[in-house]
Order: structure tokens, then sequence, then C-alpha cells
């Protein structure tokens, strides 16, 4: 797509962005190296990005409340909270630039473009933008249920499950935010590994993909102004 060519979407001739904004180059990029869930994603905000004293940055999957909108994050269930180290390829691409302009810019939210749904949250408008407009009317991807944006997950749990035996499946069940065992012991008892003892198997992950540029942050904010435009509207 463009904007994994470029970095940027391609501007109307008035100059406009109506055809790209920011989540199309990072919602696919955070689900491949992230496992996480669309919502997951979706819902992020700038406060979910952490680093640790030794230089690991994480996302922080929660469904904590904050005083400005609060309530609007959810998560499948208890086992979904866990920290998720950054693959280095996100950081190459800039993630952690483009929180800092965000914030820098006064917004709160990883995606503020993204309207929220009252049922399915964040997501909803995600889902319908991939699912169906990206992968159904501009790639031609049969809709049979076979692909989806879900598929990036199956994707990252079979790479992790393929670089065992080295990794316990304890670890990748708290990677992907899946129940952490069967025993008690395991379930209540056993704490979860922190962003920098997973860093180590996070960055073994190497996906066959073309290569992609660096996004660029201030045609991204640009984007941001457009899109929230046309939400107000």
């Amino acid at each position: 797509a463009e904007w994994f060519r470029t970095g940027r979407g391609e501007k109307t001739i008035n100059g406009a962005y109506r055809d790209f904004q920011p989540h199309y180059f990072w919602l696919p990029l955070l689900a491949l190296y992230t496992g996480a869930r669309l919502n997951e994603i979706s819902q992020l905000r700038i406060a979910d990005l952490g680093r640790t004293d030794a230089g690991t940055w994480f996302f922080d999957i929660n469904e904590d409340p904050t005083d400005e909108g609060e309530g609007d994050k959810r998560l499948k269930n208890v086992n979904s909270q866990r920290k998720v180290p950054l693959h280095p390829e996100l950081v190459r691409l800039g993630l952690p630039e483009y929180v800092k302009a965000l914030t820098d810019a006064g917004y709160d939210r990883l995606f503020p473009e993204l309207r929220h749904d009252p049922i399915k949250g964040y997501g909803k408008q995600a889902g319908q933008w991939f699912n169906e407009r990206f992968m159904g009317l501009k790639l031609k991807v049969p809709r049979d249920g076979k692909q989806s944006f879900h598929s990036f997950r199956h994707t990252l749990i079979t790479a992790l499950n393929r670089l065992r035996p080295n990794i316990p499946e304890f670890t990748i069940n708290q990677l992907s935010g899946h129940e952490r065992g069967e025993t008690m012991s395991t379930k209540r008892y056993t704490e979860d590994e922190g962003p920098d003892a997973l860093r180590e198997i996070v960055d073994r992950l190497s996906f066959d993909i073309p290569a992609v540029v660096p996004f660029c942050i201030s045609e991204g904010l640009e984007a941001i102004k457009d899109a929230l435009i046309r939400k107000d509207r």
C-alpha cells in the first residue's frame, strides 16, 4: 500500500487526506508484531506506551479507566492484561517518536481519529476499514471469513510456537493474552515476566514482508486533523 512504501498517504488535489489515516499504517504492523487483538490496539492511550530502566519500549495493555473518557477501554478477560515489548521494527519505523509528537500536539490516544462505538469500542471503525474496504474492496480478498485482521494474531502466535521448545508455553500465553496455565499454582501464583525478559523473545521474531518506510510524523499529524474534521461532521 502507498503508506507502507512512502510512510504517508496520498493527498487529494485540494491538499487533504481523504483516503488515509495514521491507523492505516500502524494497526496492521502493531498486530503483526504484538499479536494484540484489534480493539486492544485501537483503544491504546499514549500513557500505555512505557519504557523500562533498561531501555525496553513496551505497551501496557489494560482497561484502567482515566479521568477523560472513563470506562471506554475494554479487554476480553483478565488474562488479556499484559505488557508487550515493542519489536525493533516498530521502533525503527518511528512509533516512539510518533507517540511523543501526539503528546506534544495535545492528544491522549494513539489513534484519536477513531470513533468510539458503545458496543464494539474503537475497534469497530478500524475493523470496517481493514476487513471490508481495504481487504475486500482494495485487495479483492474474498470475504469468506478465512482471512481478516485477526489473522495477524494467528500469525504471531504461530511464529512464537515455532520458537519452541526454548520458549515456555506460559510465556507464549502471556504475550498473546491467553490464560497462563492449567494448574492453580500457575494461574494464581506465577507472576508474568517483565518487558525486559520478554524483549529477547520478541526481538527474535522475523516475518518475510516487503520493506516498510518509516512513518512520516508531520504528515501523520496533518492526516489526523483532516480525519477529525470529518469525524466532527
